[in-house]
């Protein structure tokens, strides 16, 4: 099982599987809803090692959603209408981003290239 705690201070346990072939454990996530869950969480393995309980390593997750993005204060004033610029975007959940598409008043689609920082 991994334990994975909600915002309400409920634990809820998810069954685990191992699977090489997979990349070693797969979770079964169904009994989850992301509303529930903060955007930074932990989650405990425990199982039995023989006839004996065990509580394994503690992983940290990231509850991966929809996110408000924001630009940072020092770019607020930066961009200008048909000029190449740069400006940093913020967000609370963005763990696996690889492109940002940003939409005009017009409904012009632009892309960003990005720069982890």
């Amino acid at each position: 099982m991994l334990h994975v705690q909600t915002k309400a201070g409920l634990t809820i346990d998810l069954p685990v599987t191992a699977n090489a072939v997979r990349g070693g454990f797969l979770i079964d996530t169904h009994a989850l809803h992301p509303g529930d869950l903060d955007a930074k969480i932990t989650g405990t393995l425990h199982g039995y090692w023989g006839f004996q309980a065990f509580d394994g390593p503690t992983f940290y997750l990231q509850n991966a959603r929809p996110a408000k993005w924001i630009l940072t204060s020092e770019d607020a004033n930066a961009p200008i209408v048909g000029r190449q610029d740069t400006f940093h975007l913020q967000s609370q959940s963005a763990p696996c981003v690889d492109q940002v598409t940003i939409k005009g008043p017009r409904g012009k689609r632009s892309w960003a290239r990005l720069a982890a920082s």
